[in-house]
């Protein structure tokens, strides 16, 4: 969690607490998500925003649109870490030197990199763990729920016909005995 500050939109300044409830600005998704696609890091990415983890994970649970926009940004970090460490292998380089910084991207590890692009691989080849939340349009609910009220509708108006033919086979049966 981010201990500390954080500057609000209006310039002043107010305490991080864990249980604080983030009021997001177009800049601070900016911040995060530009932090995640360099970083493939949810923690320092969260840091960047001045926002907690636990704040990033729950406008994700809640913002179909951003947990696209976190995965895309994840999609370009794998890529970008994936370029990197081709680039320094081509470049001759080996396990023991350095990945330095390069613009804006950081100083990678590159045992690190290679595990987090192997986790990458196979987790994408595996379901994930829980459902991943979907968002229904309201028209397709409507039709849904319309439907199966058709349906239950239909079973209603046939129950007493059920009833009187299973009366009905009952008394020929007793009748025949």
């Amino acid at each position: 969690m981010v201990s500390g500050r954080r500057t609000n939109l209006d310039g002043r300044s107010s305490p991080l607490g864990a249980a604080e409830r983030v009021q997001w600005s177009a800049a601070m998704r900016a911040t995060f998500l530009d932090h995640l696609a360099a970083t493939c890091n949810v923690s320092a990415a969260a840091e960047a925003a001045r926002v907690c983890k636990t704040s990033v994970y729950q406008i994700r649970r809640r913002d179909a649109d951003f947990a696209a926009q976190w995965e895309e940004a994840l999609a370009l970090g794998y890529q970008m870490v994936e370029t990197r460490l081709i680039g320094h292998v081509l470049a001759g380089l080996t396990r023991v030197d350095r990945m330095d910084e390069r613009g804006d991207a950081p100083a990678i590890d590159f045992e690190a990199a290679l595990k987090l692009l192997s986790q990458h691989r196979n987790a994408t080849a595996k379901p994930h763990k829980g459902r991943k939340p979907t968002f229904a349009a309201p028209d397709d609910t409507d039709r849904v729920l319309l439907e199966r009220l058709r349906v239950i509708e239909a079973r209603r108006a046939r129950a007493p016909m059920q009833l009187i033919h299973q009366a009905a086979t009952a008394e020929a049966v007793s009748d025949g005995e």
